[in-house]
C-alpha cells in the first residue's frame, strides 16, 4: 500500500529543469499515471493466452494462410489428425497440397472464387491424406482476413475431420436401402398375392403404378410424392383378395348385387392399410381412386377438391389400363379410343389437368407399359 493508504499506483516520473525569473533553477516533476495505459497491454496479453489455449485444446484443426493459401499458423492437432507437425506445413505447404490432385483442384478452385471476391467460404468437403497415405474425410470452412487498407492478407478457418460422420452417413443409407428393399418385396408380395387369385388382373397393379408415375413426373411431382403414387399404386387393388373368385372370374356381365361386392375393395383395401405405419396418406388414396370429380365415383360421392389429387392421378391411370387390357366379356381398346374416352370426359369424371398430362405422355414423350396387359375384369 502506498502512504496514503492508497494501491500503489504505476507511474513515469519525467523531471523537467526550468529556470525562474530570479535566476533560480528549480527542479519540476512531471509525474503521470501509466496504470491505465499499462491495462490493456495486459489485457490483450491474457486475450492472445486464453485464444492460443482454445485453439490448441479444441478437436477442430485451425489454420491461417496467407493470401496464396500458404500456411502461416496450424494448430498441434494436426499431428494426431494428419501425422504431420506443425513445423513441417508452416510456411512450406499450402492449404491444397495435403489433398489429392483431383481435390485440390477443386478446392483451388472454391479458395479462388471466395478469395477473389474477398468473401468467406463454409463447409466445403474435401479428402486430405494423412502422413501413412490413408485418406481423412475434412470439411473445411475459412473466413478472410484484411490489412488497414482493406488488402485481403489470407483467411483463417478449420477442418474438422467427419470421416466418422461419413462412415456412419454411409451406414445408415445402407440400412435405407435394405429397408426400401425389404418393405418393395413386401409390397410386391401383396400385389402377387391379389393377382394370382385372376389371371385376367394380372400385372394391373403394376402397370397402374408405371402410368401413375409417368403421370406425376409429367406434373413436376417432387420425389417423395412420385414414390407415393407409386406404392399408392402398386396396392389400389389389394381389396379385391376379398372378393370371392367366382365374382372376380365370372364371364359375363355381372348382377347388381355382385357389382356392389366389386364396389366394397377400394374400402376393404382402405380397411387393411390405414393400420400400415405408410410416411403418406396410402390407405386414403386406395380409398378414393373411384371417386370421380362429378360425384359419381364410389365409395363416398366425393366431389372435385375432395378427392385427394394422388387419388385422381390413380383414377385416370386405373381406367386407362383397365380399357387398355382385354376383359372376359370384350377384347381390349386400342390406345386412340381409350385415349379419346378420357378426354371427352375432361373436368367431368377425371382431373382435366391429370389428363392433359396423361394425353401428353402418350402423345407426345411415346410413353409404353413396359409389358403387354394382361386381361382384366372392370376395375
Amino acid at each position: 500500500m502506498g502512504d496514503n493508504g492508497r494501491e500503489p499506483t504505476n507511474v513515469q516520473a519525467n523531471t523537467v529543469a526550468i529556470r525562474r525569473d530570479i535566476g533560480t533553477a528549480a527542479d519540476l516533476a512531471l509525474v503521470r499515471d501509466f496504470s491505465e495505459r499499462r491495462m490493456p497491454v495486459e489485457a490483450s496479453r491474457d486475450d492472445d493466452y486464453r485464444f492460443r489455449n482454445l485453439v490448441e485444446t479444441t478437436s477442430d484443426l485451425v489454420w491461417e494462410v496467407d493470401q496464396r493459401a500458404v500456411y502461416g499458423y496450424i494448430s498441434p492437432i494436426l499431428r494426431d489428425m494428419l501425422g504431420y507437425g506443425p513445423e513441417e506445413v508452416v510456411g512450406k505447404k499450402t492449404l491444397f497440397d495435403l489433398m489429392p490432385l483431383k481435390e485440390a483442384n477443386e478446392v483451388t478452385r472454391v479458395f479462388t472464387f471466395a478469395a477473389a471476391a474477398g468473401k468467406p467460404f463454409r463447409l466445403v468437403r474435401n479428402t486430405q491424406l494423412h502422413k501413412d497415405g490413408r485418406p481423412v474425410l475434412m470439411e473445411t470452412s475459412g473466413v478472410p482476413f484484411f490489412d488497414l487498407r482493406g488488402k485481403l492478407c489470407g483467411y483463417r478457418g478449420i477442418h474438422r475431420d467427419i470421416t466418422g460422420v461419413r462412415e456412419e452417413d454411409d451406414l445408415v443409407k445402407t440400412m435405407v436401402r435394405r429397408m426400401e428393399k425389404v418393405v418393395e418385396g413386401t409390397i410386391q408380395a401383396i400385389t402377387l398375392t391379389v393377382e394370382m387369385r385372376d389371371h385376367y388382373i394380372a400385372g394391373h397393379q403394376q402397370r397402374v403404378a408405371q402410368l401413375g408415375h409417368a403421370i406425376a413426373i409429367e406434373m413436376a411431382f417432387s420425389y417423395e410424392r412420385i414414390q407415393m403414387i407409386r406404392v399408392a399404386g402398386l396396392l389400389h387393388d389389394l381389396g379385391k383378395i376379398f372378393i370371392p373368385m367366382e365374382i372376380l372370374n365370372k364371364p359375363g356381365d355381372l348382377t347388381e348385387d355382385e357389382r356392389d361386392v366389386i364396389r366394397s375393395h377400394p374400402k376393404a383395401g382402405y380397411d387393411v392399410l390405414k393400420n400400415v405405419a405408410f410416411p403418406w396418406p396410402i390407405a386414403d388414396i386406395v380409398l378414393q381412386h373411384h371417386e370421380r370429380m362429378d360425384g359419381s365415383g364410389y365409395p363416398s360421392g366425393l366431389k372435385g377438391e375432395e378427392i385427394l389429387l394422388e387419388a385422381r392421378i390413380l383414377g385416370v391411370a386405373d381406367v386407362v389400363e383397365a380399357m387398355s387390357s382385354p376383359r372376359s366379356c370384350r377384347p381390349a381398346r386400342d390406345l386412340d379410343s381409350t385415349l379419346r374416352e378420357i378426354a371427352k370426359n375432361k373436368g367431368v369424371l377425371y382431373d382435366s389437368n391429370v389428363v392433359e398430362a396423361c394425353l401428353t405422355i402418350f402423345l407426345d414423350r411415346g410413353f409404353k407399359f413396359e409389358a403387354e396387359p394382361a386381361a382384366s375384369p372392370s376395375s
